[in-house]
């Protein structure tokens, strides 16, 4: 008798959790600009992307180029982190083994981390 009340309480549960309608999100959360990228950017830059070590500077198209850490965006994408004297930090992503093509700037907890030790 105990394991049959027990059996009906579990039905009734689980019939109570199933019947609640879930909520819907009427936006988006996320911008999808990774899906329709700028311009690849040029093999020079490219080769520098894939081959330099993290805290390298390097002469890219003239210019002094310190290469930061590789890291994975959320959309699945690899990313790595470019600055030079002429233009601040910015953020580079690869789609599988196609083009390097540079991103918006975003904010993010990779970002943030870095601030706060900059301070």
């Amino acid at each position: 008798m105990k394991n049959l009340l027990t059996f009906c309480a579990a039905i009734l549960a689980l019939q109570g959790c199933s019947s609640i309608d879930q909520p819907v999100a009427q936006r988006a959360l996320v911008e999808h600009e990774y899906v329709d990228p700028a311009q690849p950017v040029d093999s020079a830059l490219a080769t520098a992307l894939i081959n330099a070590p993290v805290g390298k500077v390097m002469i890219v198209r003239g210019e002094q180029v310190l290469f930061g850490k590789t890291f994975f965006s959320a959309s699945g994408l690899t990313c790595r982190t470019a600055s030079s004297n002429e233009n601040s930090e910015r953020i580079y992503c690869q789609r599988g083994l196609q083009d390097w093509f540079q991103v918006n700037r975003v904010i993010s907890e990779y970002q943030a981390a870095e601030e706060l030790e900059a301070k």
